[in-house]
């Protein structure tokens, strides 16, 4: 168990250390790995973004005004 919180955790922060647990795991706690290890990359404050983000956006472009010389 320790050994696969470790690796979890490396992949989370996308470390890159291993403690020789991988080879020897399955097909679906290899996508776990995989998955933890994107999720990892995307980074925690972009998925905090992503899932509480404000869906539909009501921002408005404005446009300085003024004379503006050239020469």
């Amino acid at each position: 168990l320790t050994d696969a919180l470790y690796e979890i955790v490396s992949a989370l922060g996308t470390v890159g250390l291993s403690r020789g647990l991988t080879p020897t795991l399955g097909s679906a706690g290899r996508i776990i790995l995989i998955v933890s290890m994107f999720l990892g990359r995307i980074g925690p404050i972009s998925m905090a973004w992503l899932f509480t983000g404000e869906k539909e956006s009501n921002h408005t472009i404005k446009h300085s005004e003024g004379t503006f010389y050239v020469g």
